[in-house]
């Protein structure tokens, strides 16, 4: 079974220049848990609402990641990957420093990031047929009032 990421070592560097000169030879153990992390918020935030409007259930339908327009996540997946190095890298030591504050930086742009991805809506091949057409592409989502 292939092992699913969004985002690369590549992608962090693009950010962080020197991420790869902390002793560490790949990040490929954080972009997996990104991954997890990324589907496990699409499932709980979106996909099951989601389905629901679309007429199906979520518990017999379970999401697919292999359906996911993954594009859409590579931002949020970078992010996440950097909180996780610099988690990684953090000292055990109850003073902060340079690392825990890169840490809580990519936290906080991965939540932002994430947030607003979910608002606009995701691509998702819902019928499974190998591309996502209009009517799967990402759909805004508004929410109404009503006065009574």
């Amino acid at each position: 079974m292939a092992v699913r990421t969004y985002a690369t070592d590549e992608d962090m560097m693009k950010l962080r220049p020197k991420i790869l000169s902390h002793g560490v030879e790949d990040w490929n153990d954080q972009h997996v848990e990104a991954a997890d992390i990324i589907e496990r918020e699409i499932e709980n935030k979106w996909y099951r609402d989601r389905a629901i409007e679309r007429g199906e259930d979520p518990d017999s339908t379970t999401f697919n990641p292999n359906l996911l327009d993954g594009d859409q996540v590579k931002r949020a997946a970078v992010y996440k990957a950097l909180e996780l190095a610099y988690l990684f890298l953090m000292s055990d030591t109850t003073e902060p420093g340079a690392f825990e504050r890169e840490m809580l930086l990519f936290r906080d742009l991965f939540e932002d990031e994430l947030r607003r991805v979910l608002v606009t809506g995701l691509g998702y091949d819902w019928d499974a047929s190998g591309g996502i057409t209009a009517s799967e592409r990402r759909e805004r989502r508004f929410r109404r009032l009503r006065r009574m």
